[in-house]
């Protein structure tokens, strides 16, 4: 179906608040580059589907949804109807839950796969068992602690108004 002005791309769907909403999503670009990422995740030696799943979530967040907003906001491309407040929010919202998917998941690596995982968790069985065997507790409490509050801190210039 070629693209006319009533219908800018040959997938935008008809007017109104959820015709627009899943026009913005450019749904077979989107599925053309989550296919991607789920290509590379088959190739791997092993496929571990939850990290497929969590992955394929943030690229779509952030490709899928803020990327096609901004596209939007800039030159209305597709035409629609949505506010430029919220394709802002729209934007914001998906690279924030993108930007959290990739930091729980390096963070859950981290905590489950390196030596500073196993002294962090050791930390928080025993701490003066930790002491005794030479782990330095404080340094590495005060570590948590500021790693914590760098996230905090960014989360809160995500969420706070300008």
């Amino acid at each position: 179906m070629p693209a006319t002005p009533e219908r800018p791309a040959f997938y935008a769907l008809g007017r109104g608040r959820v015709g627009d909403l899943l026009t913005l999503l450019h749904p077979p670009y989107t599925a053309w580059h989550l296919s991607y990422f789920a290509i590379g995740a088959a190739l791997a030696p092993h496929l571990y589907v939850d990290r497929l799943l969590w992955g394929l979530a943030s690229f779509g967040l952030a490709v899928g949804v803020a990327a096609h907003t901004l596209d939007e906001l800039h030159g209305r491309p597709l035409g629609t109807a949505v506010s430029s407040r919220t394709l802002v929010v729209l934007a914001v919202v998906s690279l924030a839950g993108a930007l959290a998917i990739g930091v729980a998941l390096v963070l859950s690596l981290v905590l489950t796969r390196s030596r500073l995982g196993r002294m962090l968790r050791a930390i928080s069985q025993g701490p003066v068992t930790c002491e005794l065997l030479g782990i330095p507790v404080r340094a590495l409490s005060v570590g948590v602690w500021a790693v914590g509050g760098a996230i905090g801190a960014i989360a809160m210039l995500l969420v706070a108004p300008g």
